[in-house]
């Protein structure tokens, strides 16, 4: 990959929220870091937290509506043959899980 991972994920969250015209909601910028357990995937952002306030919505049906938008996007990215899955876990945590020949 050109880039690196992390910025082609933040990236696919970015246009994921601009299909969903989500992006003028989110106040701050989210993170996109590695979870603390690898249990939950590769990739984590707390973007549905940011983002819950806002649409007045819990972050767990927040992130469950991005999912959404995530995936109907990672067809049309360079991502589309490392990402086999993508999880709301815990609070309202969007968890990305990479295949294994990635690494």
């Amino acid at each position: 990959m050109q880039k690196n991972i992390q910025e082609e994920l933040t990236a696919l969250v970015k246009r994921s929220l601009s299909a969903g015209k989500l992006e003028e909601f989110l106040q701050d910028e989210f993170v996109l870091d590695f979870p603390t357990d690898s249990r939950y995937g590769d990739f984590t952002t707390n973007i549905a937290l940011k983002l819950s306030k806002a649409l007045k919505d819990s972050p767990r049906n927040v992130a469950s509506r991005l999912i959404e938008l995530i995936q109907k996007e990672i067809p049309d990215s360079g991502l589309k043959d490392l990402i086999p899955q993508v999880k709301v876990e815990g609070a309202g945590f969007i968890n990305f899980y990479l295949n294994a020949g990635y690494f």
